[in-house]
């Protein structure tokens, strides 16, 4: 192939991109689901995305310990992990969308994705969620709604950093990556609690 024929080629796919990127833009203010679908899934994304590199740092001195500070460790990180979190998601949505009229909806569609998120990134190849990460997922759950009730919480430095560390990342193609990761990673969830619930009706 010389160079003249794949320029069409590759003229298409600019034109593909370009269209797809219209097509996005126009359902995102269509339709406000759409929106708070794309917003989420970039915040919750990049968060992922960037704990994947303190997560393989912690599994290093996890692998360094006896079993019980293992033990300790792992409740502890995944703990801190669904806290931290569930700030950032919070945080984002008050800073990006406070004062907007979908503001509750944002809100409660990120208790949904909190619920989501954490259930996949903890969860087991079985769907279900050990010992050392049940924890971090309720711990995640109930702190997403004590930062949405009392919003002073928010105001810890280490939470503005950490949502502006993930907003960095949401503008860079990191950020495209991310958002595909966290549906990914809840869609995976959903499926395995249908699974869950296809075992568990043909037991009984």
């Amino acid at each position: 192939m010389t160079l003249d024929s794949a320029v069409p080629a590759v003229t298409r796919l600019i034109e593909w991109r370009d269209a797809y990127k219209v097509w996005v833009l126009v359902l995102r203010r269509r339709y406000p689901v759409v929106e708070i679908a794309f917003f989420l899934s970039a915040l919750s994304g990049a968060f992922w995305f960037l704990s994947q590199i303190f997560s393989f740092a912690v599994l290093k001195v996890h692998d360094c310990l006896d079993d019980s500070l293992a033990a300790l460790l792992a409740v502890g990180y995944n703990f801190t992990l669904g806290v931290a979190f569930s700030a950032v998601l919070a945080l984002g949505i008050i800073r990006e969308k406070g004062g907007t009229d979908y503001f509750l909806a944002y809100q409660a569609a990120g208790f949904a994705f909190t619920y989501l998120v954490l259930g996949a990134a903890y969860a087991e190849r079985t769907g279900e969620i050990n010992e050392y990460a049940i924890l971090g997922y309720a711990g995640g759950l109930v702190a997403y709604l004590a930062f949405c009730v009392h919003t002073q919480l928010l105001g810890s430095p280490w939470v503005g950093r950490a949502y502006e560390a993930v907003r960095f990342v949401i503008h860079g193609w990191p950020g495209k990556v991310a958002s595909l990761f966290s549906i990914g990673q809840g869609a995976l969830f959903a499926w395995h609690a249908v699974q869950r619930l296809a075992r568990r009706s043909q037991t009984t």
